[in-house]
């Protein structure tokens, strides 16, 4: 009985110190009073009580005269301080607690502050996220599973009653669409994951290495490293799909007919791989066979780079500079060029006069330029045409200073035949023309680091 303890103990308190977590109209969570009040209070009611102790009346007879004090104040020079330090370091623990649990409350501000499409824009296809996001929200809603409205610590209680239910609410509010967003998310991830197997599948069934040409061959290897990179991860991207899919029909989410359910999925996934492990196990055996179709290619190209580099140094031009042509050496030009493939030019040429001089202005104009140039001075509306004619401008010789470019230009890919002729790219000139052949030499070193193995990598 709480009267009989106070009869007891006279340092009981009259009434607990209450504080009142509680929802304004503007929707936000307070604690009134602030919880430091509490804290004040106990301490205020420490000094109080050694108040009382030391204002006590000392007994003494009617005939005594001496000067003696008349209250116990002087015990406070002789008390242990150390055991009032205690009663304030048990105060201060007291509040702590008290503290941290009212400040729990105020942290459910979140579910009304936070936007739910930034979560989920931050979860993004990570299903193992979505899951974790649910369970830990089941978890933090079961604490309202019972009908407290109140929490006490020593004669400090926190009252919660009146936000209980609305923060209860919301949280069933905030699952139920965190459900309904996923189980749309879930649809469309295990769609593509079942299109990204499928596809893959085929374009592995598709693959041959018996192929002779580079650009097939190097095609065909790097879709298989592709498709073994990107399938790393599918094992695990499976895993967390089946467990979404039961979480979502523990919580009786009805999964439509035309949904791809994890089992289907499974048995699309299996065939995915025996398909991919056949295929490597094939370009492991056919690596020596591969690599030496390769080596056979590089000869040829190689071959031919130098059979280019003597022709040029052969037949490269120093004389006869084209900006000193008259307007019927230039027709004679675009008469004769290549066996007369230039000659749709030649009407424009003659009705607007063309010389040396015209011909290097169009021909060195930037790339808008030309293009705005060429129709109108050459009379020529086909876009292969135009197209044919830029290019053999761009072969032209005009003046010594475009020789020496031409002359520089090639010394530079001179040095990148010679330097790089087994690394990523060999450049080739073939009829004045310079282009890339991308020769990607990094399959010779996978071709040749496979014939060291004897494992399926993918596993």
């Amino acid at each position: 009985d709480i009267e009989e303890l106070k009869k007891e103990n006279p340092f009981w308190r009259n009434s607990a110190i209450i504080h009142v977590i509680k929802m304004t109209p503007n929707q936000k969570i307070e604690i009134e009073p602030p919880m430091s009040e509490a804290k004040m209070v106990l301490g205020q009611d420490l000094q109080t009580w050694l108040a009382m102790i030391v204002s006590l009346k000392r007994p003494r007879s009617d005939s005594d005269q001496s000067e003696e004090e008349s209250t116990y104040r002087s015990i406070l020079d002789h008390i242990n301080m150390n055991k009032i330090v205690d009663c304030y370091s048990k105060i201060h623990h007291l509040c702590e607690d008290a503290t941290k649990y009212a400040y729990s409350w105020l942290s459910y501000q979140a579910l009304w502050d936070l936007k739910s499409s930034d979560i989920y824009d931050a979860l993004g296809d990570n299903i193992g996220k979505w899951i974790k996001l649910l369970n830990d929200m089941k978890q933090m809603q079961s604490a309202f599973d019972n009908t407290d409205t109140e929490k006490s610590y020593g004669p400090i209680i926190i009252q919660f009653g009146n936000v209980r239910s609305k923060v209860d609410n919301k949280y069933t509010e905030f699952r139920k669409q965190t459900f309904k967003t996923l189980f749309v998310h879930l649809d469309k991830i295990l769609r593509d994951f079942h299109s990204s197997a499928t596809k893959g599948k085929y374009e592995l069934e598709e693959t041959s290495f018996t192929v002779s040409t580079i650009t097939d061959i190097v095609k065909a290897v790097t879709l298989l490293q592709r498709l073994k990179d990107e399938s790393s991860g599918w094992e695990a991207l499976w895993e967390e799909c089946k467990e979404a899919e039961k979480l979502l029909q523990a919580n009786r989410y009805v999964l439509p007919p035309t949904w791809i359910r994890a089992s289907r999925m499974r048995g699309v996934l299996d065939d995915f791989f025996a398909v991919l492990d056949k295929r490597w196990k094939t370009l492991q055996s056919e690596a020596q066979s591969i690599y030496g179709k390769l080596e056979q290619q590089f000869g040829v190209i190689t071959t031919n780079i130098q059979k280019l580099e003597e022709k040029w140094h052969t037949e490269k031009p120093t004389q006869g500079w084209a900006k000193m042509w008259t307007d019927e050496e230039v027709q004679e030009w675009l008469r004769e060029y290549q066996k007369g493939i230039l000659r749709f030019a030649l009407e424009g040429a003659r009705n607007n006069a063309m010389d040396g001089r015209l011909l290097h202005k169009i021909a060195t104009a930037n790339d808008m330029r030309i293009f705005s140039l060429i129709p109108s001075k050459f009379n020529i509306s086909d876009n292969k045409q135009q197209e044919q004619l830029i290019n053999t401008f761009r072969t032209l010789l005009f003046t010594r200073a475009d020789v020496e470019k031409k002359l520089n230009d090639f010394d530079k890919v001179d040095k990148v035949l010679n330097l790089k002729k087994r690394n990523n790219t060999n450049v080739v000139e073939s009829n004045g023309l310079i282009f890339n052949l991308a020769l990607q030499t990094s399959t010779f070193q996978f071709l040749t680091n496979l014939t060291k193995e004897h494992h399926c990598p993918y596993k």
